[in-house]
């Protein structure tokens, strides 16, 4: 990730557009993922500084094996679209959003464990409490465009294992409220107390089979 080879451009007569990052002579895709809150969540990194640091030309902060993993984390992405309408995006004003009060703004610290590379099952995990983070794109009053992804925040929680994570999942969704546009809050709600999805029987079919079905 330090040696950058080549930026690959196509231009038109209108205006330079970026279109392929090349590293070491092949191509990448060097963008977070949505989900890397998660990441966070259960190793207390920032994940953007080190993308930064690492586009600086500075070299990555922790080796894999010396990175911490604590616990379990869930994001649940609340959406402007109507789930009973094949998850159809809306548009329109948020006229009342009320949601759960965060217990942080980034992610819990955890120490680095020692020897480095500790299993996840063997960390000690008394350190970790319940916690409740929340990436808000939107405020009350907001309009939410047809020009964008109508995604309004990310719900994300973290615990010592996924039943605690979980149970904060539940909560949070229960906590969180919305008027004026169609969301999938209600969906997600049910998703997370769905008997299948806590047992963790989950598969790439599951919500257009299993979900329907329970």
């Amino acid at each position: 990730m330090t040696l950058i080879n080549s930026i690959l451009w196509r231009c038109t007569c209108e205006r330079p557009s970026f279109k392929v990052l090349w590293i070491n002579n092949e191509p990448r895709n060097t963008r977070l993922q949505v989900e890397h809150p998660v990441t966070e969540m259960i190793t207390g990194l920032d994940l953007v500084e080190w993308q930064l640091e690492v586009a600086a030309g500075n070299p990555l902060p922790l080796s894999q094996e010396s990175i911490p993993m604590f616990g379990h984390a869930f994001e649940a992405r609340i959406y402007a679209e109507n789930p009973r309408n094949n998850f159809l995006p809306d548009s329109g004003t948020l006229h009342f959003l009320s949601t759960p009060t965060p217990t942080h703004t980034f992610a819990p610290t955890h120490p680095i464990p020692k020897p480095l590379g500790v299993s996840l099952e063997s960390s000690n995990l008394a350190h970790i409490a319940p916690s409740l983070r929340i990436e808000q794109g939107f405020a009350q009053g907001s309009l939410i465009g047809v020009y964008y992804d109508p995604m309004i925040a990310k719900v994300v929680v973290h615990g010592r294992d996924r039943t605690e994570a979980l149970r904060m999942l539940r909560r949070a969704l229960d906590e969180y409220h919305v008027v004026g546009v169609s969301t999938n809050v209600e969906f997600l709600r049910t998703l997370a107390g769905n008997k299948t999805f806590i047992n963790a029987e989950v598969e790439t079919g599951f919500i257009s089979v299993k979900f329907s079905c329970d």
